[in-house]
Order: C-alpha cells, then sequence, then structure tokens
C-alpha cells in the first residue's frame, strides 16, 4: 500500500524501493539546501549551542526534533520493506549529515566544492551499499 508522507517541502508517495530512495534523496537535498548556504552561521553560533543549556534545547526542539520526527515517520511508513532500528537509523543519518557540514567548516574541500552531490552518494551508501 503507497503512504504520502509530508514534509515542508517534500511530498512523494511511497511504495517501492525506488520510491523510498527518491524520497531519501529529495528529502536530503532539501535538508541540506538549507543547511549548506548557512554554514557559516552554523559555525558562529556552535560554539554557544554547545554551553547554552537553555539554546542547545531550544534548537533541539525547534530545529533536530522535528527533523527527526518527520525521518522516524519516513521509515516507519516503511517498516514492512525495512528491518531497522529506526530511531537510530535516523540520528545516524542525521549525524553523517551534521559530520560532513563539520568536515566543512573545518576547511575540507571535496565536501565544499561538491556538497550538491552529497544527497546522491548518500542515498546510495545507505541504500546500495559499497560493494
Amino acid at each position: 500500500m503507497a503512504r504520502s508522507i509530508p514534509t515542508s517541502r517534500v511530498k512523494i508517495v511511497l511504495g517501492d524501493e525506488q520510491d523510498l530512495k527518491a524520497f531519501f534523496r529529495a528529502y536530503l537535498q532539501q535538508r541540506m539546501a538549507l543547511l549548506w548556504p548557512n554554514a557559516e552561521v552554523f559555525r558562529a553560533v556552535l560554539p554557544e549551542l554547545l554551553v547554552n543549556g537553555e539554546l542547545r534545547k531550544r534548537y533541539y526542539e525547534q530545529v533536530l526534533a522535528p527533523t527527526i520526527a518527520v525521518g522516524e515517520q519516513f521509515f516507519q511508513a516503511q517498516s514492512e520493506q525495512l528491518q531497522i532500528n529506526i530511531p537510530l537509523t535516523v540520528r545516524a543519518i542525521a549525524g553523517t549529515l551534521l559530520g560532513l557540514l563539520l568536515l566543512q567548516l573545518l576547511g575540507d574541500q571535496e565536501t565544499a566544492e561538491q556538497w550538491e552531490e552529497l544527497p546522491n552518494v548518500l542515498t546510495t551508501l545507505f541504500f546500495d551499499k559499497i560493494s
């Protein structure tokens, strides 16, 4: 049975593996299109996020938690197809994006120059694996 999962800009009807991959790729593209152009802002606020408990709580509740909820909804809708630990999978994906953003902020030129390719690379990595 096909299901529809809306995000703020992405809406794909899910049914088979190709739809699953298309949603995942589109979702990553949407999240990264918001995050990557604002990388310098993130660099500026990251130290404060790490030391200021109230700001960290607000960031988690207003930014991370909604993103995690959408990811968990997405994978729960696919639970018949997937045998995974949904909460940890969603956080591993979020952590991968955060790690790639940090690589860029630390000066990694490959990440900075090719960030728009990352959704395709990550989709391949998560769905097709490296063989």
